[in-house]
């Protein structure tokens, strides 16, 4: 018997949600289990399933474990309304932003199953630094939905200012090549995790112009703890973080390019320590509120 079994879904092996499920389990007592997969799941005294789309397979291939588990909620991937019967069953549904609470809750999951947990990261990887009209850092990995078309355009009208990005898949990207010879782009793929940090100290803005996002992404609040001034769009859990115009700025899904621009210098003309904002959202903590539901 397992104190927790955390169910991941293949595909997210070795990206945030695989994280999200190591930094919650190895802060749990007792014994866990991992699974990459749905079918014959060992014994346990609670199930912590990494993605809501997961449930009709886990519930039956494994009867008996609705109410053993608690679901991570990002964003809408699959409609709710597919899975809303298997959600009703379950301990809790821990939601990544408010937005996602509110629209399980409109969906038709019981108010009293969902909550919102705010994402962690590592102060001791992520520590604060002077900004100093660094580099604009872009953190994430080439995927429509993060409007890299917007990207390039802001990258292309602001040659006066420095893009650093680092991710991954950007080679996949048909204008690839146009943004990698850009002059103001210095562009890093494949980088271990472990690097990171040495790269954002580098960097005083950052930059999302993704359309759709569950969790701000995860570089939002490892951006935030090394004192960048975010400029994100309005998505995932941007405005559980940001106070607009005091520790960041939130842009509107569809703005146009100058519109995004003018919040970049506005961005290095604040003086707020943001890091101080994010103080408290730390893997352990996310981690307590996890095992309170488990």
């Amino acid at each position: 018997m397992y104190r927790t079994c955390v169910v991941i879904p293949s595909p997210n092996k070795g990206w945030i949600i695989d994280r999200i499920a190591h930094e919650v389990g190895k802060r749990i007592e007792g014994e866990v289990f991992y699974s990459y997969s749905q079918a014959a799941l060992p014994p346990s005294e609670s199930y912590l399933i990494m993605h809501y789309a997961l449930t009709p397979a886990v519930f039956e291939l494994n009867p008996g474990v609705e109410e053993k588990s608690v679901v991570f909620f990002t964003h809408e991937s699959l409609p709710i309304s597919r899975v809303k019967p298997f959600l009703k069953k379950v301990r809790q549904v821990i939601a990544e932003n408010k937005t996602s609470v509110d629209l399980l809750v409109k969906k038709g999951v019981p108010q009293n199953k969902v909550s919102f947990v705010p994402e962690g990261s590592d102060p001791e990887m992520f520590k604060p630094h002077k900004r100093n009209s660094g580099p604009i850092l872009i953190s994430g990995c080439y995927y429509e939905r993060k409007s890299p078309q917007l990207m390039l355009s802001i990258i292309q009208n602001m040659p006066q200012r420095r893009f650093f990005i680092l991710g991954t898949k950007w080679e996949q990207w048909n204008k690839f090549k146009k943004l990698a010879s850009l002059p103001n782009v210095e562009l890093v793929q494949n980088v271990d995790y472990c690097d990171y940090p040495r790269r954002y100290e580098k960097c005083d803005v950052y930059l999302s112009t993704s359309a759709l996002e569950g969790g701000g992404p995860n570089a939002l609040i490892e951006s935030m703890m090394a004192n960048l001034v975010p400029v994100v769009s309005d998505t995932g859990n941007a405005r559980d973080y940001i106070y607009h115009g005091r520790n960041g700025f939130i842009f509107p899904i569809g703005s146009k390019p100058r519109n995004v621009e003018k919040m970049i210098e506005d961005a290095y003309k604040l003086d707020t320590d943001v890091s101080k904002s994010v103080q408290g959202f730390t893997w352990d903590v996310m981690a307590q509120h996890f095992k309170k539901y488990l």
